[in-house]
């Protein structure tokens, strides 16, 4: 169509479906083995390659091996072609580091969110869905990066970190976290901003 006008967006909503409390998090934090003392990222939802989880893993790795205490989390039923890579990560040096939690209650989907510091929400490729995952970390107020692709892009910079895919991807990726957990004020800075990209934008009032 040359004349665009007729067309309306309608955003998917952002809303917290549980309420969890600081119990409810301590007892998830205990079951799956996060440490008190370590930078957690969570990777939520079904798990397949789309989310490239092994990008993830290596990334962790490397943030390890320059000493970096972080945790990451994948919140969630690994799918059947990741069988090799949760058995390798469960019997090698990252079975610590690296946990793959399987199917999550609700109670403990919402509780693995708020024990998170970064959220990594990446699809690659993408099929052009919403995400609501991405809703419940952004309504959450949870500092996220995202993939740099399709739908993901309606979202402002200030409110998600964008990563590019390509030859760089491993090296942004690394930067981005490095950042977020060293300077607690950016961190910050990103949960303002999504918070109040949720009230202005997605909330279920509004849409």
């Amino acid at each position: 169509f040359d004349d665009e006008q007729h067309i309306v967006v309608i955003p998917l909503f952002a809303k917290l479906n549980c309420i969890v409390t600081d119990e409810n998090v301590s007892a998830f934090r205990r079951r799956v083995g996060i440490k008190d003392d370590h930078f957690v990222i969570v990777c939520l939802g079904f798990v397949n390659q789309n989310k490239l989880p092994q990008l993830q893993i290596d990334v962790v790795q490397g943030l390890r091996k320059e000493g970096y205490p972080v945790q990451l989390v994948f919140a969630g039923e690994p799918a059947p072609e990741l069988k090799d890579l949760v058995t390798a990560v469960a019997s090698g040096e990252l079975r610590e580091y690296v946990i793959f939690t399987g199917y999550q209650s609700e109670l403990d989907y919402f509780a693995a969110i708020a024990a998170a510091d970064v959220i990594i929400n990446l699809r690659n490729p993408s099929m052009g869905e919403g995400s609501l995952t991405l809703m419940h970390a952004l309504a959450a107020g949870k500092p996220t990066i995202v993939s740099d692709a399709n739908q993901y892009r309606e979202f402002p910079d200030k409110v998600c970190w964008k990563l590019v895919h390509d030859q760089n991807e491993n090296e942004l990726l690394f930067e981005y976290l490095k950042r977020l957990l060293s300077e607690p004020q950016v961190r910050a800075a990103m949960s303002a901003n999504a918070v109040l990209y949720v009230e202005n934008v997605l909330a279920m009032d509004r849409i």
